[in-house]
């Protein structure tokens, strides 16, 4: 199993949580560290706590990552009457595990913040990781204007890291934003997830429904996505290009740029989800 550290800014889209059922069932990775991206005033890291002393998770470490002051954590209630002090050394606590192995995975679900700011105290601790993250867009757009979340959180960050030309792939919103990947309150997932008498199952449906109240949507399953491609599961398929990334965070094929593994738009779909369903209750 390939020693990893995970970022993640769980607490606002349920798609983070679900990583970790997984990651806690996985005899792919060995994940030590995790670290909280944006996080907001330590409530990231207390809710991840919770969630790994009930999955009866003990091994990583868990860590509170760059706070940029965003306030968007919807779970008050999941964490109420549950305090934790995480450590915030979150640079020695990534430099720890980087000098425990030769090659470290970093996976990352949340902005680039944590990493370009790791990346900036060592710099040629690239060499060490293997990067797969969510986030950005090639050839995709929402809406005018817009910039894919992780991108946007921290877009310096961001462009900091893809110009280090280190070993990055990265699974986009062109892959992932698709109605195959939303789990609603009618999708098979969900009603299992309800039925089941698994305490974080529980804390999960009723993540999904906070969520859906806040922004009268259902998660669709980017986060999980990122986390199995970097199992080595072929769900995904990566191209490899040259590309650079504007000052507002647009991706863009460019000769001049720097190469990274980025995810075509079409994936394996129901396979995909076939494996979700199965780990999460297997």
């Amino acid at each position: 199993s390939k020693l990893s550290s995970l970022d993640t800014d769980i607490g606002y889209d349920p798609d983070d949580l679900f990583p970790l059922l997984l990651a806690a069932k996985s005899t792919e990775l060995d994940i030590r560290l995790i670290v909280t991206a944006d996080e907001a005033r330590g409530k990231r890291a207390t809710f991840v706590r919770t969630i790994l002393d009930k999955l009866v998770w003990g091994k990583p470490q868990v860590v509170q990552g760059a706070d940029l002051g965003n306030d968007n954590f919807i779970v008050d209630e999941l964490i109420e009457g549950f305090s934790y002090k995480a450590e915030k050394d979150y640079i020695s606590s990534i430099k720890k595990i980087v000098d425990a192995q030769e090659k470290v995975l970093f996976i990352g679900i949340g902005g680039f913040t944590n990493l370009a700011n790791f990346l900036k105290a060592y710099p040629k601790d690239i060499k060490k990781l293997k990067i797969v993250m969510m986030g950005g867009a090639i050839n995709y757009s929402r809406r005018e204007g817009w910039t894919e979340h992780n991108i946007r959180v921290d877009t310096q960050s961001a462009k900091y890291v893809i110009e280090r030309g280190g070993d990055i792939s990265l699974v986009m919103a062109q892959t992932t934003f698709h109605s195959y990947y939303e789990v609603d309150n009618n999708h098979p997932i969900f009603q299992k997830l309800k039925s089941s008498d698994n305490k974080v199952h529980k804390i999960l449906v009723r993540h999904c429904e906070l969520f859906n109240a806040e922004k009268g949507n259902w998660p669709m399953m980017h986060d999980p996505l990122t986390l199995v491609t970097a199992m080595d599961r072929d769900f995904v398929k990566l191209r490899k290009s040259k590309v650079s990334v504007d000052e507002n965070g647009v991706f863009s094929l460019d000769n001049s740029g720097k190469e990274i593994q980025w995810s075509d738009p079409v994936s394996k779909n129901e396979e995909f989800m076939a494996f979700l369903e199965g780990r999460l209750f297997g």
